[in-house]
């Protein structure tokens, strides 16, 4: 995602493992910084995570794509950033989260932190999976292992209602929101197709593949080299399966909001916010 102005700042707060929350290896980071630069924005991003080994993978290949300049990573609870010695009293233009919500019980008190974290014009936004309405009245869930959980306990998935009204409880209220489900299916399939391709074509057709490695950038044998099952280890697979399933079968969606800070006059209500 892209966003609008002049040099401005994001603090990114994302998620891939069941093991730790924060901004991982940095993809989500480098991906805002370099689309913003195509748009001629100088855009600086600030990411944090517990893993100092993620943290230092992600400080690599910020330096192999010549993005380090632009992104600054630190290691610390992303549900607390106020906690880091870097960051008490900063305010950020934006704040953004993608699957994180998702790994956490106090989902107020959290959305509060970040809330607190913004400037009075900025705005958070959230990338989440949710359990559907359907699967609520059937007691459905997704089967684990999924990306966010491996185990019964670690599965903090919400419904959009209980996130609406975590959102309004800690001082937000929704400028926009969209679904994504079907974009995550297509995507999925494409996905699966390039996979299913890749496998059936030789060497020569890879458009890597005849190259020889002296011929690579750091950023592309790093690419390369990082694939999904890497990250999430041998379960990665059944992560995937289970993740397919639950979207086809209607039991898990995922969406999208862009919250600002309520107006101050409006701030103490914990009504729920308006679509």
């Amino acid at each position: 995602m892209t966003c609008i102005g002049q040099a401005a700042e994001t603090f990114l707060l994302h998620s891939t493992q069941d093991s730790g929350a924060g901004a991982g290896l940095g993809g989500l980071a480098r991906h805002l910084v370099s689309q913003s630069a195509r748009n001629g924005v100088q855009h600086h991003v600030t990411t944090l995570d517990l893993s100092d080994s993620l943290c230092q993978v992600a400080i690599a290949l910020n330096r192999a794509t010549g993005l380090s300049e632009h992104i600054r990573v630190l290691e610390g609870d992303a549900c607390y950033p106020e906690l880091h010695p870097a960051l008490p009293g900063r305010r950020f233009d934006r704040v953004l989260s993608q699957h994180l919500l998702v790994h956490l019980s106090d989902k107020p008190g959290v959305l509060k932190q970040w809330h607190d974290c913004l400037e009075d014009d900025g705005y958070l936004i959230l990338h989440e999976p949710v359990l559907s309405v359907q699967a609520q009245a059937f007691g459905e869930r997704p089967e684990l292992p999924v990306p966010w959980a491996l185990t019964t306990r670690a599965d903090q998935l919400a419904t959009c209602e209980e996130l609406h009204e975590a959102m309004a409880n800690s001082g937000f209220e929704v400028d926009t929101h969209v679904e994504l489900t079907d974009q995550v299916l297509a995507w999925q399939a494409r996905r699966q197709q390039h996979a299913r391709s890749s496998h059936q074509s030789d060497n020569a057709e890879d458009p890597l593949g005849s190259c020889d490695a002296q011929e690579l950038s750091n950023a592309m044998l790093a690419a390369r080299a990082l694939t999904p099952e890497l990250i999430f280890g041998p379960t990665f697979a059944l992560m995937q399966r289970n993740i397919a399933q639950a979207l086809e079968a209607g039991w898990l969606e995922v969406h999208l909001w862009r919250l600002r800070k309520r107006p101050a006059q409006h701030a103490s209500g914990t009504g729920r916010p308006h679509l």
